[in-house]
């Protein structure tokens, strides 16, 4: 029997849930599953591939099924607040351990609409009664650099 938690990665086709997936795959004692809407894009990765897409309710309960952590990276449209509250509710269901949710910079009295909707996101996942994990980056390094392509002279 495997007792090693399950780790379920979204994103992890983007950049940030891709490097998530292939670091936390790097730990012997860690299961990383890699959550993705078209899993043939994620096979690359090397780890098990799960579909989860955000707009098919119906993936979620699969997508979850025995897993015990989820890194929880959304969209940036206001949709990103109904999916996420699915996502929660599917994830207490499915006996998820502890929720690490990808969120953005701010207050929590900001007036910038993307944050206040992570921060929603946030108080609903405290809410919900599983551990949980708030990351608020700035702004990513390979963002930046990505950048710096354009001021080239």
């Amino acid at each position: 029997m495997n007792n090693k938690p399950r780790v379920l990665v979204m994103g992890a086709t983007g950049q940030v849930g891709g490097s998530v997936a292939s670091l936390l795959a790097r730990e012997p004692q860690l299961e990383v599953v890699a959550a993705a809407r078209n899993p043939a894009k994620a096979s690359y990765l090397g780890v098990p591939v799960v579909l989860l897409d955000l707009d098919k309710i119906e993936t979620f309960a699969p997508a979850l099924e025995g897993i015990d952590r989820l890194f929880m990276a959304t969209g940036y449209t206001v949709d990103m607040l109904r999916q996420s509250k699915d996502l929660v509710n599917m994830a207490k269901r499915a006996g998820v351990k502890q929720i690490v949710h990808l969120g953005a910079c701010g207050d929590d009295d900001t007036r910038v609409a993307h944050y206040g909707w992570h921060q929603f996101i946030e108080r609903y996942i405290e809410w919900s009664g599983v551990m949980f994990t708030h990351l608020r980056p700035e702004i990513f390094m390979q963002n930046l650099l990505g950048y710096a392509d354009r001021f080239r002279y």
